[in-house]
């Protein structure tokens, strides 16, 4: 598979993700969306740091190392953020805004990927090229468990 349409199902998949925790009032369903939401974002943010972002930067195109910079940023205020969230009594109104808070965070950093980001890997690899990274991709998210991290 298509590296960029690889990265972009993930994204579809936590945008659904988050309207599931959005349309239910369930404070068990929270806790367990929650708890899928940020399984999902590390294993993203791990696939991305470990494979496509090193592959963007051996392109040596400032544009998209300045690219890169941004999105390994972003990751990490993710990450602070997930933290917050595992550290919350999780109920009710809190766990619900802090989520949204991510929600905004991720959809940001995902649609700046797909619009600035990935547009310019397009014109940089060819499609064998991002066909290969695709395959990378894959096999670093077979072999990853953010548990083990």
């Amino acid at each position: 598979m298509n590296a960029l349409e690889l990265l972009k199902q993930d994204h579809d998949k936590v945008r659904q993700l988050f309207k599931q925790f959005e349309s239910t009032q369930d404070e068990t369903e929270h806790r367990r969306l929650a708890k899928t939401i940020k399984s999902e974002l590390q294993i993203h943010s791990h696939i991305e740091e470990i494979v496509f972002y090193p592959a963007m930067e051996d392109m040596e195109d400032d544009d998209m190392s300045a690219l890169v910079d941004e999105a390994l940023d972003e990751h990490h205020d993710v990450e602070v953020l997930l933290e917050e969230i595992e550290r919350l009594n999780q109920d009710g109104k809190e766990l619900r805004s802090k989520m949204m808070e991510l929600q905004q965070k991720v959809e940001h950093h995902a649609s700046e990927e797909e619009h600035e980001m990935f547009a310019r890997a397009r014109e940089l690899l060819s499609e064998e090229d991002l066909e290969h990274l695709g395959g990378e991709l894959e096999s670093e998210k077979k072999n990853y468990s953010p548990m083990a991290a």
